[in-house]
């Protein structure tokens, strides 16, 4: 699977490039590959917490199973679970150290295809 890792500085101001407008920042599930916007999560009722770390799928009817789909999402993956499967690694400074949160990653420039934060595969722990 490919990885991603960048700051939260560099984070935010990648995103501000690649969407303009701040509610089109669209964010792909890594469970389904359902394309969700800023937007259309807040609409939903997720928390900012939730939003680029669980599918949409967790708070609309009719969503499938993350591990089960047969179809393209939503679904109710989260990103919190025993599977992490988010790609993006940001590091937040945290008082004295530095916290990685695992995100999606986004569908305009994917942050997992720029050679300026992608993980090579020989670089990977595990």
């Amino acid at each position: 699977m490919k990885t991603a890792r960048l700051t939260y500085k560099e984070w935010i101001s990648e995103l501000s490039e690649r969407y303009e407008n701040k509610d089109d920042t669209e964010f792909v599930c890594p469970a389904c590959g359902y394309h969700q916007t800023l937007k259309q999560c807040r609409d939903a009722g997720m928390s900012d917490g939730m939003i680029g770390f669980s599918c949409i799928g967790r708070v609309i009817e009719g969503s499938q199973d993350a591990f089960r789909a047969n179809k393209k999402g939503p679904c109710n993956y989260a990103g919190g679970g025993l599977f992490k499967l988010n790609p993006v690694l940001v590091i937040y400074p945290e008082n004295d150290k530095e916290i990685e949160v695992g995100v999606f990653d986004v569908a305009e420039r994917p942050f997992c295809d720029d050679p300026r934060f992608a993980i090579p595969e020989s670089k990977k722990v595990g």
